[in-house]
Parts: C-alpha cells; structure tokens; sequence
C-alpha cells in the first residue's frame, strides 16, 4: 500500500523552518512554552480544591440557611432546604472548585505553596460573599429583618 500524501514530513528547507525547528515542535513541552495554555493539575491541587471548595460551599450555605431562618425569608412553593441542597449546593461548589483550580494554577508559577493557597481563598471568600448577598438576602422575598439582613450579621461587612 502506499502512503498518503498526508503522512509526508515536513518541510526540512531551511527558508521554511529554521533549524532545530521540527524537533522543538515534536517535544511536549513546546506546547506550553508560551505560559498561555495551563497544564493539568496534580492530585493534591484536585483534592484542595474539592476540600476548600467544598468546605467553602457547605459554610456559605449554612450561613444562607441561618439568615434565611432568622428573617423567616421565604423562596416560595418549595421549601427553603431542598432549595438550597439541589440548587444552593451544586452552584456554590463549581463556582468555588473552579475560581479555586483558576487562581490556584494563575498564581502558582512553578514556586511556592502558601501564597497560591492564600490567593485562592481570598478569591473564594469574595465570590462567595457575592453569592452570599444575592442569595442570602433575597430583596424580592419579604422577611422581618430590614434589608433581609440578619441582626447578628457584622455591619462592617457589606451584603
């Protein structure tokens, strides 16, 4: 059988590609030369992200159920707790593993542990303060408390 015209090598004129040039190309690691693809993580960046994801998720959805239940803010028809575990549970954990695995690998750079660490938390602690404001104080459902924010909530943080 004869090969296909596909399965010709390159060209190996000089004017075309410049020595060396089809044995950097054939190299894995010339795929991420440039720093703008993010290779695949490790296991122990998957389980940190699961475990502080995660973690984050089930706090901010018991600080949403807590708020819920001390201004009597009701969703609707369906109760308040199937609503926060089929629908609260499943966004809050993949917007947090997903801001987690982004900042995580964006900071890393090849050194270093903590600071990546940190600047992941920091990111989750924000985006699920923003989820926290627009879920756990709903302006649309009346409740007693003013603003539908809970009396024991710090004033200095904003919702």
């Amino acid at each position: 059988m004869r090969p296909s015209p596909l399965d010709a090598r390159p060209s190996t004129n000089s004017k075309v590609n410049p020595p060396g040039a089809l044995k950097r190309a054939e190299e894995p690691e010339s795929t991420y030369r440039d720093r703008m693809a993010i290779s695949k993580g490790s296991r122990g960046e998957t389980f940190l992200a699961w475990v502080i994801g995660g973690g984050a998720a089930i706090a901010l959805l018991t600080l949403t159920r807590r708020s819920w239940d001390a201004c009597q803010v009701d969703i609707g028809k369906v109760a308040n707790g199937p609503t926060l575990l089929y629908v609260g549970l499943p966004v809050a954990v993949v917007v947090n593993v997903a801001l987690f695995t982004l900042v995580y690998r964006l900071t890393r750079g090849g050194k270093g542990f903590f600071s990546p660490l940190l600047a992941a938390a920091i990111a989750i602690t924000i985006a699920d303060l923003a989820l926290y404001s627009w879920a756990g104080t709903p302006a649309s459902s009346p409740g007693i408390c003013p603003g539908n924010v809970p009396p024991w909530w710090p004033t200095w943080i904003p919702t």
